[in-house]
């Protein structure tokens, strides 16, 4: 009997996010005469795009050279630099047919990269304490913090930690809901003009309204 669909089925664990991202490399079916490859999402052929932040003797070579595969040349690229302190700035953009990257641009501990569906700002300070703010159509998606307390988006604070520490926030159904996953303490304020429901690591919470701010409680760490 020919199969006409086939659809992966979730279980949802207790107190673990409710958002995320499944991939998938292909999808077989188990016969008795053997597997049976359904679909192959394996892309044939890839490119690479490099952007990097120019500073003053620095030079950047291409061309060929050896692979793991010594009988095809391999496409590389070396950037060397003569200072006696500095940071080398790059995104590498994997794509297969049109790279979707607008543009890349930085500024002191801060990075913006345009995307044909959104724009994401990174920042990382003297400290190394990095920060992350994905933004579609100017309406925030998702922040990140690791070992900070703060999510800034041009002049306006995203998320505000009272105790420094690490999570990621959602915001979901048009930010109807704010979704927080990590470990963290104390208390936190984030932007969120429109939300009616927090989650801290799966539960639902409750929260304080501050002009276009949500202010909520977090004490327990998320469980591995």
């Amino acid at each position: 009997m020919p199969v006409l669909t086939v659809s992966p089925q979730i279980l949802s664990a207790r107190g673990k996010a409710r958002t995320g991202a499944i991939y998938v490399d292909d999808i077989s079916l188990e016969f008795p005469s053997g597997p049976s490859v359904v679909e192959d999402f394996e892309r044939t052929s890839s490119r690479l795009r490099v952007w990097m932040k120019g500073e003053p003797a620095t030079v950047v070579m291409t061309g060929y050279g050896l692979a793991n595969d010594l009988t095809p040349s391999a496409p590389f690229l070396l950037a060397r630099r003569q200072a006696w302190a500095t940071r080398f700035v790059s995104l590498m953009e994997p794509y297969q047919v049109q790279s979707a990257i607008r543009s890349f641009e930085t500024g002191p501990g801060l990075y913006s990269i345009v995307h044909a569906g959104f724009e994401d700002t990174i920042g990382l300070d003297a400290a190394n304490t990095l920060s992350f703010l994905r933004t579609r159509n100017s309406d925030p998606v998702s922040a990140i913090i690791c070992n900070g307390n703060l999510v800034m988006a041009r002049s306006r604070k995203m998320l505000e930690l009272e105790t420094a520490g690490s999570a990621e926030l959602d915001w979901i159904d048009e930010g109807n809901t704010l979704d927080l996953t990590g470990s963290v303490q104390g208390m936190i304020r984030a932007w969120a003009p429109n939300a009616v429901v927090v989650r801290v690591n799966g539960e639902e919470t409750a929260f304080a309204r501050e002009d276009e701010y949500v202010v909520f409680r977090a004490g327990v760490p998320a469980s591995n």
